[in-house]
């Protein structure tokens, strides 16, 4: 971006900004049903695009519990996400905190927190 400003005496100034903007292309959805039996969004994990990988993934519960915990998801596979359970047991419908580690396809870890619900 270039800005040009002219006063009433007729004095410019001009100055400028490179803006460097690059893709993170992945998508973290907010909610899923895993316990409605109808086969659909039954997984909690990140749309990813080409070359992106999730590093970690954890979820913890309202007071910051751990509840699941995976290492090196296979990008796109919603077998490879959460499913709503803690050990043997599936949580209760409600809000849970996530924390992604992602690997971006230049090389850049970045870091994500949210939330995500498990709807009835």
């Amino acid at each position: 971006y270039i800005l040009t400003v002219t006063d009433t005496s007729g004095c410019t100034a001009t100055a400028s900004v490179l803006l460097n903007l690059k893709s993170s292309d992945f998508f973290i959805p907010n909610a899923f049903t895993p316990f409605n039996e109808d086969g659909i969004n039954d997984f909690f994990l990140p749309n990813t695009g080409n070359g992106i990988l999730v590093e970690s993934m954890q979820i913890f519960d309202r007071w910051g519990s751990l509840l699941w915990t995976k290492d090196d998801l296979l990008p796109n596979d919603p077998t490879e996400g959460w499913d709503g359970s803690s050990g043997d047991k599936d949580v209760l419908p409600g809000t849970y905190v996530y924390r992604l580690s992602i690997r971006l396809s230049d090389g850049e870890l970045v870091v994500r927190t949210g939330d995500v619900t498990i709807l009835d």
